[in-house]
C-alpha cells in the first residue's frame, strides 16, 4: 500500500510540474506585451478548475462512508453477544 501511494503523489507531482513547464512555454510564445494577459488566462482557467473539483470533493464527503461496512459489523456484533 505504501509503494502505491508513493508512486501515486509521484505521479501527481511529475503531472504538475509537466502542466507548468507547458503553461510557461505557452506564455512565452505570446508577444511580450500580452504575456500578462495569458497568464491571467490560465491562472483563471486553473482557478475554476480547483473551485469544480472543490464542489466536487464537498459532493462526495455528503455521502456516507462505508455505511454497508458498518451496518454488517453492527450485525456482527449482535451476533457475538448472542452466542455469551
Amino acid at each position: 500500500m505504501t509503494e502505491i501511494l508513493f508512486w501515486a503523489f509521484a505521479t501527481a507531482i511529475l503531472a504538475m510540474a509537466g502542466l507548468l513547464a507547458l503553461t510557461v512555454t505557452i506564455i512565452l510564445l505570446f508577444p511580450q506585451e500580452l504575456r500578462i494577459y495569458a497568464f491571467g488566462g490560465f491562472a483563471a482557467l486553473y482557478l475554476i478548475g480547483a473551485v469544480a473539483a472543490l464542489f466536487n470533493v464537498k459532493a462526495l464527503l455528503k455521502h456516507e462512508p462505508f455505511v454497508e461496512s458498518r451496518s454488517q459489523l453492527r450485525k456482527d456484533s449482535v451476533w457475538l453477544e448472542s452466542l455469551k
